[in-house]
């Protein structure tokens, strides 16, 4: 009877952990990107302070190689495995930042002086990836890709692309976007990342 039962444990054991490695969703591009544009992503964190919103999006190495073969329409194998090996090593991440007013951008909203709009312009080109850091479980890691997109207020958004060093310790965990902003006066942001959002994303497949 109790080898009977034993059986019965290691089956269902088996069962569930079956389960398990075929929870995470395998999508084909088009797929893809729909669900990461979707509510049902858990990728994308918005804060909304005074007059400022900041959304903090999480983009898997999947993310950005989709993205990159829809901009050049080409979907081939080999296409794929290069971009994989380009963007594996990194955690990336977009901050989409816009004031109250749609006309205008973070550069020149609600400017006291003329010099303020140059000091946010050097600060948001030059000096904010000293005060963007990513923080796991147990390390932190500075920013080590950095790029502020200015869209002449051809968008209500602001777009800064980050990146971070890949270890062992920020790999597969809960990741914590910290953001100690000097220029617009809203000081430090957190935007949090649980490990499951992290892990258990769909992953693309051609």
């Amino acid at each position: 009877m109790k080898g009977m039962k034993n059986k019965v444990v290691s089956m269902l054991f088996i069962i569930l952990a079956g389960c398990g490695l075929s929870a995470t969703k395998q999508l084909d591009l088009t797929e893809y990107l729909k669900w990461y544009n979707s509510k049902d992503c858990d990728l994308r964190n918005t804060k909304n302070i005074g007059d400022y919103t900041f959304i903090s999006e999480y983009r898997p190495v999947d993310y950005m190689v989709a993205s990159e073969m829809q901009k050049n329409d080409s979907y081939d194998q080999s296409t794929y495995d290069s971009l994989k090996v380009d963007f594996e090593g990194m955690h990336y991440f977009l901050l989409k930042i816009k004031t109250s007013d749609p006309s205008k951008d973070i550069l020149n909203y609600n400017l006291k002086e003329t010099n303020e709009y140059f000091s946010r312009l050097q600060y948001f080109s030059e000096l904010a990836q000293e005060d963007i850091y990513l923080i796991s479980e147990n390390d932190t890691v500075q920013c080590a890709l950095y790029h502020f997109e200015r869209t002449y207020n051809s968008s209500p958004y602001n777009n800064i692309l980050i990146g971070f060093e890949r270890n062992k310790s920020n790999t597969d965990s809960q990741l914590k976007l910290c953001f100690n902003e000097n220029a617009l006066g809203n000081g430090m942001l957190y935007f949090n990342y649980s490990k499951d959002a992290i892990t258990n994303s769909p992953k693309l497949k051609l």
